[in-house]
């Protein structure tokens, strides 16, 4: 998967995987949920 390729990781990972890291990246800085839906 390219978003692996591009982050320096050498194993493949899942959609979800991707998409999980990247609500919780941005619920940890401090986003609200609502976008964090909108986005998705």
């Amino acid at each position: 998967m390219e978003i692996a390729t591009n982050c320096g990781i050498n194993k493949s990972i899942s959609s979800y995987l991707a998409e999980h890291s990247f609500a919780n990246c941005l619920k940890q800085r401090g986003i609200a949920i609502y976008i964090i839906s909108e986005s998705m």
